[in-house]
């Protein structure tokens, strides 16, 4: 069976939604919301455990936000090496404007990460004795 480390630097919550139209400067009531795991090797993860593979994520995480995104993705397939850092995991915000179809997304800049940091990444892509790297 193939298997497959993703490394996840730089991991979002992301929180999808619609409204009926955008405005500047004043509240803007969203429906249909969805929250999600995401960010490039989260969704490499999940994609490889939804067609089947053996899938692993190294991922960082920090903050309530990252313990909400280690409980999301507790729920899949995928086997989690995650790695605490001191920043907050961020959270990512999409609408979909319905009078026009434009969709707004709003991502923030990652947190800091340490070179202790990526010096514990580096030992689980070193240990990983599967298939294929994804970073």
């Amino acid at each position: 069976m193939m298997s497959v480390l993703a490394v996840a630097l730089n991991p979002t919550i992301d929180v999808s939604s619609q409204a009926a139209r955008v405005h500047a400067t004043i509240k803007v009531r969203t429906h249909e919301v969805h929250q999600r795991p995401g960010g490039g090797g989260v969704n490499v993860a999940c994609v490889v455990a939804t067609l089947g593979g053996k899938a692993e994520l190294v991922v960082l995480t920090g903050g309530a936000t990252g313990a909400i995104l280690k409980d999301a993705l507790a729920t899949t397939a995928i086997r989690l090496h995650p790695i605490t850092i001191a920043g907050l995991t961020r959270i990512a915000f999409m609408v979909r404007e319905e009078e026009t179809g434009l969709e707004y997304r709003f991502v923030p800049e990652g947190p800091v990460i340490s070179a202790a940091d990526v010096s514990a990444v580096l030992r689980v892509v070193d240990e990983f004795q599967g298939n294929y790297l994804v970073a």
